[in-house]
């Protein structure tokens, strides 16, 4: 048998052949008892990855439990899974190296695997962990401030540190792989720019991203107008707007977007002013037209959330008299709930009081 592989798979392929002749066959460069033990040691691995997983949840868990502290429970709760996969890793890579006879560049070639598998792994680990240490201990604590910039920094930093670890991660994967770091980073000056030319739209919400957290337009939970929605902000990030609109749905908008249309921030105004004009026919009398601006301004009175009613008789219309209606909307997170509430009342007020609504009508007098 002609063997170029690893010193200790060589040694355990002439033990089998000079014993055990039957296993001895060779099958692609490597002895039958090579590949058997090479499952057995597959078998052993998932074998000890699930006593270290039951290890952890029913022994060391325990232990955790009863001290003082939170932080060994979540480092065990987010270090037991990659831990595991970390187990079965080696234990694959073990099995191919020790009992399999393979050429070094193809032996070098799965420890590269090896290699990337293990710091994918490694990448996992510390972003579940940072994230459950950033959700326990930071987002709560942002939650009690009364600044809203901190709420809306947190996404930001969140984002930005599984970026770094991400980042790090891909160089020390291009280091392994015989790279030299030095020199793609500084090739990343002229690829920057195709990236950029290629990744515009997603550039420009970064930069939109930046023109809401400069100017602040709106904070977050503020109630605000945007196109033809009404909502309230619930997350704000470099690249969109998480908006929770009055119908129970969750829009999502790019910066982009935002920054180049017209907000209306109502959270800033204390009250919101609503303009109506209502147009009544002219047969209405003129005590008829005093009993609706009455009406019109006892419905403010008894409805919380709206106040300081106006009514004029603004002018003489076409087809009707326009009495200009006015009041403010206090609330302005419930505005189109209030603008409701008052209209049905308008509407119950005049019928009960036979006050018409006008109509486009055309009257035509014939003379003999």
């Amino acid at each position: 048998m002609n063997y170029t592989g690893n010193t200790f798979s060589y040694a355990t392929s002439n033990w089998i052949i000079n014993n055990i002749p039957f296993l001895g066959t060779d099958i692609f460069g490597t002895p039958l008892g090579g590949y058997i033990l090479a499952m057995l040691c597959v078998l052993m691995t998932a074998i000890m990855a699930k006593v270290l997983y039951y290890i952890f949840k029913t022994y060391i868990r325990r232990i955790t439990e009863k001290t003082k502290s939170d932080i060994d429970d979540i480092i065990i709760d987010m270090v037991e899974e990659p831990l595991v996969v970390f187990v079965v890793i080696i234990g694959l890579w073990l099995s191919i190296y020790l009992f399999i006879n393979l050429e070094p560049s193809l032996l070098n070639l799965i420890s590269n695997i090896r290699d990337v598998l293990i710091i994918l792994t490694l990448i996992w680990l510390l972003t579940r962990l940072f994230d459950k240490l950033f959700d326990i201990y930071i987002i709560p604590y942002t939650k009690g401030t009364k600044s809203k910039l901190d709420d809306q920094l947190v996404p930001i930093i969140k984002d930005g540190v599984r970026l770094t670890i991400f980042g790090i991660g891909i160089l020390v994967l291009i280091q392994n792989a015989g790279y030299d770091i030095t020199a793609i980073l500084g090739g990343l000056g002229i690829a920057g720019l195709a990236v950029a030319m290629a990744a515009r739209a997603s550039l420009e919400d970064v930069l939109g991203g930046a023109v809401i957290f400069a100017n602040q337009p709106f904070e977050l939970y503020d109630f605000i107008h945007f196109k033809d929605y009404y909502g309230t902000v619930e997350e704000i990030n470099l690249r969109y707007c998480k908006i929770k609109t009055t119908d129970g749905t969750e829009l999502i908008v790019p910066n982009s977007v935002i920054a180049s249309n017209v907000i209306e921030n109502y959270s800033r105004s204390k009250k919101r002013r609503v303009d109506m004009k209502i147009g009544i026919v002219y047969e209405t009398t003129y005590k008829k037209i005093e009993k609706a601006k009455q009406i019109l301004k006892d419905i403010i009175e008894r409805i919380d959330g709206v106040g300081e009613p106006t009514v004029y008789v603004e002018e003489f219309g076409d087809f009707a008299i326009i009495l200009r209606f006015r009041y403010y909307v206090k609330d302005v997170s419930r505005r189109l709930e209030l603008i409701d509430k008052v209209n049905m009342e308008i509407k119950k007020e005049f019928d009960k009081n036979k006050i018409e609504f006008a109509y486009p009508t055309s009257v035509i007098y014939m003379k003999k």
